[in-house]
């Protein structure tokens, strides 16, 4: 077999080109969320590809409802769940720390002090709220999102409206935090954050058959593991710059 290449590796229709890619994308979909390991899953789809070659006939007639047929198959002894709690926690944890490490360095530049708004109180409650829930149903909440695209679409629309509204709504000023200290709180939560990212990092690419890992591993490993600094230098850099022409 040929081996991949690191953009084939991003896409695992490769495995199957002879395969209707609607029917290709919902059996993927069903298989990733009972949690189906990369490397099983590249079996399935090679399984399914030299089927439909052999016959000459499309998925769907050989194996009927995508949805039913990933279902069907074995998910095997080392499946996990497709989004895993502790995956939940080092993202909401480092989008905590790239909050409070930004608006401290901010404070720090505009003011000296990190003043704390009822608008911070409130998004800080909405944002334990959503969290709760994550963790409380993972798989049933990226199951929601999979198949009810406009909840995909209006849900980050409506995330990000609570907080605007509630910033805008309750801007009075209830106290002022240590900037060095919230800095430093939000610095230890953004490196524990890539710390876990680093340490528990699951590439998710689907590998073909005899393949350990997909190409380009270890890049998508330090991406992402390094997402929330450099987003904190992005966002540092957008509140500082400014003020060098005022």
């Amino acid at each position: 077999m040929t081996m991949r290449t690191s953009k084939d590796a991003m896409d695992p229709r490769h495995l199957a080109p002879s395969v209707d890619p609607g029917w290709l994308d919902a059996f993927l979909v069903e298989r990733n969320l009972i949690g189906v390991q990369p490397a099983r899953l590249g079996d399935d789809l090679v399984t399914v590809e030299s089927h439909v070659q052999e016959s000459g006939e499309g998925a769907e007639e050989i194996f009927g409802d995508p949805v039913a047929y990933a279902r069907a198959l074995p998910a095997g002894a080392d499946r996990e769940t497709s989004l895993r709690r502790v995956d939940l926690f080092h993202i909401c944890l480092g989008l905590a720390g790239l909050l409070l490490t930004n608006r401290a360095i901010t404070g720090w530049l505009q003011t000296g002090e990190l003043a704390v708004t009822g608008g911070d109180l409130a998004s800080t409650a909405l944002l334990a709220l959503m969290t709760t829930v994550l963790l409380a149903a993972p798989e049933a909440t990226l199951r929601v999102l999979i198949r009810r695209r406009w909840v995909t679409v209006a849900a980050p629309v409506l995330m990000i409206g609570s907080f605007v509204v509630v910033q805008l709504l309750w801007r009075e000023e209830l106290f002022t935090l240590p900037v060095l200290g919230s800095a430093l709180v939000g610095a230890l939560a953004l490196l524990a954050s890539s710390v876990i990212a680093y340490r528990t990092f699951r590439d998710g690419v689907v590998t073909a058959p005899g393949e350990t890992t997909a190409p380009g591993a270890q890049r998508r490993r330090w991406t992402f593991t390094l997402l929330y600094p450099v987003l904190l230098v992005f966002l540092v850099l957008l509140g500082w710059v400014p003020t060098l022409f005022t």
